[in-house]
């Protein structure tokens, strides 16, 4: 059995608060991502020179360099959105 907004003549406010509540939580959870990734990356710049170029792993014998940097920025970004996520939902 369905009685949704629409026959009840508020769809249109169901929608736009919907909307909002959505922008609002983008808003919010870009916020946070751009401020905990900004903390990265000035960590990051901080400690440069500390790190090492790459790493050399060796699979089934043969040498592969792996590189830091690209490897760090994805896990600084991942690490970020799911920071972000829980206080943006709030």
């Amino acid at each position: 059995m369905y009685s949704g907004f629409g026959s009840l003549g508020y769809g249109d406010v169901f929608w736009k608060t919907l909307s909002l509540q959505w922008g609002i939580f983008a808003a919010f959870c870009s916020g946070h991502i751009l401020i905990l990734y900004g903390s990265f990356v000035a960590l990051k710049r901080a400690h440069l020179p500390d790190l090492p170029e790459g790493h050399t792993i060796f699979i089934g014998g043969q040498p592969l360099k792996l590189p830091v940097e690209p490897v760090l920025r994805l896990i600084a970004l991942g690490v970020s959105l799911v920071i972000a996520l829980p206080p943006a939902a709030a």
